[in-house]
């Protein structure tokens, strides 16, 4: 366990990025991941978006309380924005709620980082469909960030070997 710090995450059952994660952090910290279902479904918003009320982010979230982390971090980039504008602040919630730590969301995460960083016109580059592109925009846009171009790069699971 880290001595520094633990950092506690949520995400997707189908992601695999336990390894990169545990990289990124600093010497005495240590990272714990919890996943929740994936969101599967003919409707991809919809399955995104109910990852939050179907409790699969709590179910997830408790599976970390053992380890006592000193933050927790939602690590699914369009599941902290497919319910729109302020949803990533409902996720926040839930995980501070149920954790009593501090905690962020990729959608609150970029927001910050965009914010610290004076932007205002921006660009964005996405791995998704359109319906989750509408909704990023509009969320960014109801952060107060202008969206000039937007590139969905949707091709590139298929690249992969």
């Amino acid at each position: 366990m880290g001595w520094r710090a633990r950092i506690g995450l949520v995400y997707p059952d189908d992601s695999d990025s336990d390894d990169e994660y545990a990289a990124m952090v600093p010497p005495g910290c240590s990272v714990h991941v919890a996943r929740n279902d994936a969101p599967w479904g003919p409707d991809v918003v919809e399955a995104v978006k109910g990852q939050l009320s179907s409790g699969s982010i709590e179910a997830a979230a408790r599976m970390l309380e053992p380890v006592h982390p000193d933050a927790v971090a939602y690590a699914c980039s369009s599941g902290s924005f497919a319910g729109g504008p302020d949803y990533h602040l409902r996720i926040v919630d839930e995980l501070e709620r149920i954790l009593g730590v501090p905690a962020t969301t990729g959608t609150t995460a970029c927001e910050v980082a965009l914010r610290t960083l004076g932007a205002v016109d921006i660009s964005v580059v996405t791995p998704y469909e359109q319906a989750r592109n509408d909704i990023l925009v509009s969320v960014l846009e109801a952060q107060g960030f202008r969206v000039q171009a937007l590139e969905a790069f949707t091709g590139w699971r298929a690249a992969l070997p």
